[in-house]
């Protein structure tokens, strides 16, 4: 029987690319993460939400004191999908792991007294931040390797690098196919490795991805003139 990699989610999102987090100075000192950065990423590693993974939020309201806040419950959930054994038909399927409740709260009212319309949106995002960090996302940075200015540069060379030569590679040879068929082969023999490196080399992949659909575009523009 093969052994279990427990890590195998943990280790392809631990690493986090400078670019897409802020220092926050004021108050506790913390480096805050790009909560669309970690959407993209779980994209990339479990799927499009809704297909590859999902969350669903319960949102209620407390006072503290004098202070209104606004709670929110969330279950983050990823896997295959599951039968529901004797569920109606539009609700007979769900995801096969499933993390939470977390909750996180958010204070109603802005530094003004007013209220803060956003509130809610700060609470589910607080969630799911530390919803897929438990998870492995952005790994390094909940354990502090961020207050190391060494470790930071590491991660900006490791992330803003050379584009490697098979994406390289890629991106050239996409560039200069001069029909759809020769496109289409390109990324039949190129494709499965740029598929394994989109952990290690995410915006680079991106970026040759956005190409591929672009020079895709154009060739489907000449050949309809």
């Amino acid at each position: 029987m093969a052994e279990k990699n427990n890590m195998h989610i943990w280790s392809q999102v631990c690493a986090t690319d400078p670019k897409h987090t802020k220092a926050v100075s004021f108050g506790r000192k913390f480096t805050s993460i790009d909560a669309h950065y970690q959407v993209m990423r779980a994209t990339e590693v479990l799927g499009p939400v809704g297909e590859g993974w999902s969350y669903n939020c319960v949102y209620g309201q407390e006072v503290a004191g004098a202070i209104p806040y606004v709670w929110c419950d969330m279950t983050i959930h990823w896997g295959v999908h599951v039968a529901i054994v004797d569920a109606p038909g539009w609700n007979n399927q769900t995801f096969s792991n499933v993390y939470g409740p977390i909750r996180c709260t958010c204070p109603m009212l802005d530094g003004k007294g007013k209220l803060d319309k956003d509130a809610p949106k700060k609470a589910m995002t607080d969630c799911l931040t530390k919803g897929l960090s438990h998870l492995g996302f952005n790994a390094d940075v909940f354990l502090g390797k961020f207050d190391d200015n060494a470790y930071v540069s590491m991660m900006k060379e490791k992330f803003e690098g050379e584009v490697p030569g098979i994406i390289a590679q890629y991106l050239k040879e996409i560039a200069a196919a001069t029909s759809l068929e020769q496109l289409q082969k390109i990324n039949d023999t190129l494709g499965p490795q740029m598929a394994q490196m989109k952990s290690t080399h995410a915006d680079h992949i991106t970026r040759a991805a956005a190409a591929w659909v672009a020079r895709k575009r154009a060739l489907s523009a000449d050949q309809s003139d």
